[in-house]
Parts: structure tokens; sequence; C-alpha cells
């Protein structure tokens, strides 16, 4: 279905540096819960479930915008409501949304190469924060089976297509909220993706890929990893200077564990690195079973890479396991928090002093989030009950910032002001609703008729 709309602020008709062109489509992140996808209805597919479709294959638009402006955050968002498939399978209907300065919440829009806005789009499964100018949404059946994605202008909605650069995966040997895409401060992309030029492999082979989009229209793709290794993981500091864990490819596959510099030099960490990160100085460090203390990497102006302890803390008995752990940053520290015990552990900290955070109410953490002092636990407590904390970082003081065992909360965003932004479901109702924490406290229900779970919440500001 497509309609004429007027000039709208995401495509404008003055001079822009996103000129658009044929074959560079556009796309804005929108997460829905309302209506229900079906593609390519109609016709002999009443026993054959028809394949979601790619664009610019006949049946759905390559898109060249999505409007994501004055966006403060971007959701996903599930149905309760599902498809049945022939095989007896439920689709649920999903769609992409944003919460606005003003706490609006709009279901987001599209456009195609002619401008005109779109309805028959794919299925949004991913948004991702790429950088201060951009976000990436992407469309699918899940984050791994992915059939389109865009790099989106946060300014003015313009889209571009990642269709020759890879479409990105979610890190797999890193901490749950490990960015899939991250940029250092000259404005690269980073992300891991399949190769699916080396015919050679059974299957595709996961690397780490740099992108270069000053210019979005001629975006430049490099393989950042050797290409008989294949990544699972990976950080990267301000410069550019890349850490990364995987195997090697061949008869044998081998862990491999290495400091790409930015030099284009390669140096070899621990086989047992287990869990790393970049500090708020900008610093790697890592821990693994040959040290018995936070190792930390320094990385002088000829390229030289140095190691040594940080702090004299023994955390032997320390449970990093980056799989089951978040990664928290304040605005001077640096925590590690295990979801199945409620561990945490300050890893980096003004006092140059690991230790381990007690006193916290909670027995599991299932979401985190942090802005400023302060850092945010979702959970339960040894008893069951639902709760979601406010700690400051420099005190370890806890405050309640919604009534125990009212709301259960699955999702959630902090925004750099303090406003924290969550889904929850109301155990008074069973309702699903999407709220807001002002920083003073104040609580306001956002939402609670769409009856949706958000599956991805994105603060893009």
């Amino acid at each position: 279905m497509k309609k004429s709309l007027k000039k709208s602020p995401i495509l404008q008709s003055e001079p822009s540096m996103f000129i658009r062109r044929s074959g560079h489509g556009l796309s804005v992140l929108a997460v829905g819960l309302a209506a229900l996808l079906c593609w390519g209805c109609g016709g002999d597919t009443a026993t054959e479930d028809v394949k979601p479709p790619t664009p610019g294959r006949g049946n759905v638009s390559r898109l060249s915008a999505i409007n994501v402006v004055n966006a403060r955050a971007l959701f996903v968002a599930e149905t309760s409501t599902a498809h049945q498939l022939s095989n007896g399978d439920a689709v649920q209907a999903r769609k992409l949304f944003k919460i606005t300065e003003s706490g609006a919440i709009q279901e987001v829009t599209y456009r195609d190469e002619a401008g005109l806005e779109v309805t028959d789009i794919q299925t949004p499964v991913a948004v991702y924060n790429a950088s201060r100018d951009y976000v990436i949404v992407c469309f699918g059946s899940d984050i791994y089976n992915l059939q389109a994605c865009y790099l989106v202008a946060k300014g003015d909605g313009t889209a571009f297509s990642l269709e020759l650069a890879g479409y990105p995966l979610p890190q797999q040997q890193n901490f749950i909220n490990s960015p899939t895409v991250t940029s250092d401060t000259a404005g690269n992309l980073y992300y891991l993706a399949r190769d699916n030029d080396q015919g050679r492999a059974s299957s595709p082979v996961v690397q780490l890929i740099r992108l270069d989009v000053q210019d979005p229209l001629a975006i430049k793709r490099t393989v950042h990893t050797p290409v008989d290794e294949e990544v699972f993981g990976f950080a990267v500091d301000p410069a550019g200077n890349v850490l990364y864990a995987g195997y090697s490819q061949g008869d044998a596959r081998v862990k491999v564990s290495r400091l790409k510099k930015l030099s284009g030099g390669f140096f070899n960490l621990p086989a047992g690195m287990t869990s790393y990160w970049v500090d708020l100085e900008g610093r790697f460090a890592y821990w693994s079973f040959d040290a018995k203390h936070i190792q930390r990497l320094g990385i002088d102006a000829n390229n030289n890479v140095s190691v040594g302890d940080y702090g004299t803390t023994d955390i032997s008995t320390y449970a990093f396991s980056p799989t089951s752990s978040y990664q928290i940053r304040t605005s001077n520290r640096l925590l590690l928090v295990s979801t199945w015990d409620a561990n945490v552990q300050e890893v980096y900290n003004p006092s140059g002093t690991p230790r381990r955070v007690e006193g916290l109410p909670l027995a599991m953490v299932k979401r985190v989030a942090e802005t400023g002092d302060s850092y945010y636990l979702s959970g339960n407590d040894k008893n069951g009950t639902p709760l979601l904390i406010k700690v400051d970082a420099t005190t370890d003081a806890v405050s309640n910032l919604l009534p125990p065992g009212e709301y259960d909360v699955s999702e959630m965003a902090a925004a750099p002001d303090g406003e924290l932004t969550f889904n929850a479901l109301r155990m008074s109702d069973g309702a699903r609703i999407i709220g807001r924490i002002s920083p003073s406290g104040t609580v306001s229900v956002l939402d609670a008729t769409l009856d949706a779970r958000v599956i991805v919440l994105e603060p893009i500001q």
C-alpha cells in the first residue's frame, strides 16, 4: 500500500549530504505491536508458508527513509496476537516505535525510493545505536536471520542499505549487553558479519568488519580480522584498536585472543582470557585464568604494547562469566553484574582497587541500565518479589524506584539526564505497560493499551 504525502522533515527537497540514488535503500527503525504482517497473502498460498520478502525483489520496497527524527528511544514490540502458520507455528506481530522528547509513543513510518510512505515492509527485529549520528535498523525473522538492514541518519531519517556491507550479528562470547555495533572517535563502525564470499567454507565464517561511513552512499567495508579466523566477541577503544576472541579455521579449531592495533599489527593475548572490556580511560583490560589480578594493556605512541596488573586485589574467586553477566559503566566506575546470583564486581574505580559491591537486595538480575553516577537493576529478591532498584555507585546506597512486587520489569533504558524508560508486567491486572521514571523519581505510564512485550528498547540520544 502506498500513498503520496506532503513534504516531511525526513525527506527534504533542499540539498542534503544524503543524496539518494537508485539501489541505495534507506530504512527507519520501527517496531510495532498491533497488526500482524502477512507476507505474500493471496493467490495459491493457503497451504504454504510464504517467506518474508526481500527488498527490491518485487514484493517489498527498498526503503529510503525511516522516521527516527526526534526520537529519544526506539523499541520493537511484539503483540500477544499471533498469526497461525500452516505448520501450526505461531508468529507474533512486531512493529517499530519511537518515544519522543515529550513522551509520546509513535509507530515509526517508512518511505520508499520514490518518497512514498509504505506499509508493506518486513518484520523489524533489531535496532542498534551505532554512533552519534546513526542507528542501524534490521528486518528479518530474528536477529540471526536478517533479510535487510539500514544505516539510518538520526538527524533526518535518511536510510542507506547495508546489503553489500553485511548485516550485523550479536556477539556470542562477550557480556550480555556488549554492543552489537560500536564506533571509534573517527566515526568508523564495527560489527560481526558473515563472510558470504568464502565459498570454500561449508557455512559462512563470522568475521569482524569495519565500515567507513563518512560517505553513506559509498560505504567502505574492511574485513578487520584474518580471513582464516572466526570471531565471536570484540571490544574497540576510542582510537580504533580492537581486542577480539575467536577460533582459527582448519582441521583443528584453536582458540585465539588478540589485539589488532590501529597500525595493523597484532598482539597475542592469553588463551585463558575470559572477560575483557575498555575501561573509562579508554584502555583495554581483561581477566584470565592465568592471572590472579585484572590485566591492563597500554599502547604507546609507537604501538608497543605493555601488560600490567590493575590493582592488587586477588580476584581468583570472582565469577567472571561474560555470557551470563552484564557490564555497567557509570561516570567513573565500571562494574560487572552476574545475572544468576546478582554478584556485582567493581573492576574499575577512582581508587584503582577492584572490589565486590555488598548489601544489594536482589538474588538474581534480569536487566541493567546506567547513567551518571547511578545504575539500575531489575530482578527478584530471595522471595521471588520483583524489584527495580537504583544504586548510587559512589556510596552503594539503594533506593526502590517502583513499589516492590507491583511491576515485573523486563526491559529498560536510561537517558543521559537520568530518565528511565521501562516495559513491565503490571501485577495488579496483568497489563504490559510502557512507563517512565523521571530523574526526581516520578513514575508515569506512557501506554497501557498496546499489551505488547518489548523485545528491543534502545536509547538513541
